[in-house]
């Protein structure tokens, strides 16, 4: 058996202290090994992974990247040149560029979503029912958005009196 006195003295963690210190959940480290985010570690005689505390920096290094909408593919290869040291920082600066030029461009595209969205609520009086309602005709494409134009819906179907 595992004392917690031996455990503090080889000075290695359990899944479950990992997952407690850093906010990660046990299977997701699972999955991180799997994928090679952190490196496998060592397993004592009864199977327990033990991990170095050095992988709780290796973890708040993931958060903070995915904080910052990297995937998983990209720490990775950012984590690897954390790993390398010599590599220049040009390519992590670039790399950082990169991702900050993609978030530019969701936002743009939901900013547009949002316009369109905001367009056929405005069409929609929601006083009628559903068959003539503009929003759902445009989602299944039974017309464009666009040729909808100031015509609201609900208008040539008004709710039955109950």
């Amino acid at each position: 058996m595992h004392s917690s006195k031996q455990k503090k003295e080889d000075n290695h963690l359990l899944r479950k202290e990992v997952s407690r210190l850093s906010g990660v959940g046990s299977e997701t480290l699972l999955y991180y090994e799997k994928i090679g985010i952190i490196p496998r570690p060592p397993r004592s005689r009864s199977g327990y992974r033990h991990y170095p505390p050095e992988i709780l920096g290796r973890l708040r290094f993931v958060l903070a990247a995915k904080s910052l909408g990297f995937s998983l593919d990209e720490i990775r290869e950012l984590l690897s040149w954390r790993d390398e040291k010599e590599r220049p920082c040009k390519e992590v600066q670039e790399r950082a560029l990169q991702k900050m030029q993609e978030i530019e461009q969701k936002i743009n595209d939901l900013f547009t979503i949002r316009q369109e969205l905001s367009r056929l609520i405005e069409l929609c009086s929601g006083d009628g029912i559903t068959e003539g309602c503009v929003i759902l005709r445009s989602l299944a494409q039974e017309t464009s958005p666009h040729e909808e134009k100031e015509q609201h819906c609900c208008s040539s179907h008004p709710k039955p009196s109950s």
